[in-house]
């Protein structure tokens, strides 16, 4: 969860630098990177792609491959309990078995 919350923080401080970035290294009286000087749609792309990994990245640290369906207090299928994912004929078997039609 920590490495979820580090990525999350990786991920916004990205997001700063590629919309702010030109502003920061104005208001430091720095020389501004070329790669600051990029055309919006570029910065728009940068953007999607850093959210887009970012997330991937964040999702695999909290995977747990837990898939569960209940009816009210019964348990009708547990990817941790068998250790898989169901296909379509394991789930009617479940319902089936629990008396859900």
């Amino acid at each position: 969860r920590a490495a979820a919350q580090a990525a999350f923080c990786v991920q916004m401080a990205l997001f700063a630098i590629i919309g702010l970035g030109d502003t920061f290294c104005v208001a430091l009286k720095a020389p501004v990177p070329k790669i600051f000087e990029a055309r919006p749609e570029f910065k728009f792309i940068a953007f999607m792609i850093v959210w887009q990994l970012g997330n991937m990245l964040r999702n695999s640290f909290v995977f747990t491959g837990a898939f569960e369906i209940q009816y009210g207090d019964r348990l009708i299928w547990s990817s941790l309990k068998e250790q898989r994912a169901p296909d379509m004929a394991d789930l009617i078997q479940a319902f089936q078995a629990s008396g859900v039609q």
